[in-house]
């Protein structure tokens, strides 16, 4: 069986499209085509409907319009019956960058490598930015379903990154680490402890669901199957060939008062198994036409030692007549 890694597999997991339009928001840059290679974490410190009026609350003529922008927000515990429900607020495939995980005011961990290969920009423009509520408590800890719809998310985006199961986190097309989190690029700690301390887990499960849908097992050639091999020649039956062969009549010469012994065809024996590879031999394919055996006949050798011939009258063939000598001899035609 051979591996094949195939990209496109992983499904986006369900949400609800609540795009924010451009008269309620501000908060973005059009740095060109969107081109995702990753995801960057981030958390709320509010909650998920809470952060959607946020987002909204920008009109013309406004004079405070929302900061920020994101991609995607996830409920948590703390929103009841939106607890792992994805909102979308803007397309990672647009040309809209929100104002999400970057200036670049305080770069650490891979943020480093990030910026120093693919610049300042591709921080908002090429990372898809996902928010996780908290319900404005950074110590709420993510809740099962949140986890699972962040880890699904981010599992679908890398995929369409092609991005393999086996080199996650680190992105191959661009070289480095493409799994963020929004500190490594600013001075705040966000997405906060409770999420940071996760993130080897999280990733761990990003990986696995990275490989149970890009791995494709492909099945070894097909082979033809080995034919079962028939019990007799030319689809011949057990019951066929003993019902042919009838009863041979066996008789002693040293012992002419014991009379005849009526012997039938076995399927294990040697006379009964000689006489039908005589009849392939000859390229008989038809029960009918094997000469019917007729008697078998045991006489003495000079040294007392017993002598077996078995014969088979002409019936159209050559007469078949077998004979073997004593104990330790084998069986042989004579024609």
């Amino acid at each position: 069986m051979a591996a094949e890694l195939v990209f496109g597999r992983v499904p986006h997991p369900p949400f609800e499209d609540r795009y924010i339009p451009d008269y309620q928001t501000s908060a973005w840059n059009d740095l060109g085509q969107r081109n995702p290679v990753g995801t960057c974490r981030h958390s709320m410190i509010g909650s998920l409907a809470g952060t959607d009026k946020w987002f909204r609350n920008g009109v013309p003529s406004a004079a405070h319009r929302a900061t920020g922008l994101t991609d995607y927000g996830i409920g948590g515990s703390t929103d009841g019956s939106l607890d792992g429900v994805i909102w979308r607020w803007n397309d990672p495939r647009g040309r809209r960058a929100g104002w999400a995980s970057g200036g670049s005011d305080g770069l650490e961990g891979d943020g480093i490598a990030f910026v120093r290969t693919l610049g300042v920009n591709a921080i908002n423009r090429d990372l898809v930015s996902i928010e996780r509520s908290d319900g404005g408590k950074i110590e709420t800890p993510p809740s099962a379903k949140q986890l699972d719809s962040l880890i699904a998310l981010e599992a679908y985006w890398f995929d369409q990154a092609g991005v393999p199961w086996d080199t996650f986190p680190k992105n191959p097309n661009v070289g480095i680490v493409t799994d963020m989190e929004h500190w490594e690029f600013a001075t705040k700690a966000c997405p906060f402890d409770p999420m940071r301390r996760m993130t080897t887990e999280i990733q761990q499960e990003i990986r696995d669901v990275l490989k149970s849908h890009q791995v494709v097992i492909e099945p070894a050639e097909p082979t033809d199957p080995v034919p079962e091999q028939p019990e007799w020649p030319n689809g011949w039956t057990t019951d066929e060939l003993k019902a042919w062969f009838g009863q041979v009549l066996e008789v002693d010469f040293r012992k002419p008062e014991k009379g005849f012994t009526p012997r039938t065809f076995n399927k294990d024996g040697v006379i009964s198994n000689m006489w039908v590879q005589r009849a392939v031999a000859e390229g008989i394919t038809q029960i009918k036409r094997i000469p019917k055996p007729g008697y078998i006949a045991i006489t003495a050798a000079k040294d007392g030692t017993p002598c077996h011939s078995f014969i088979v009258p002409r019936s159209g063939y050559p007469d078949w007549v077998a004979f073997r000598g004593d104990g330790n001899d084998s069986w042989k035609w004579f024609q």
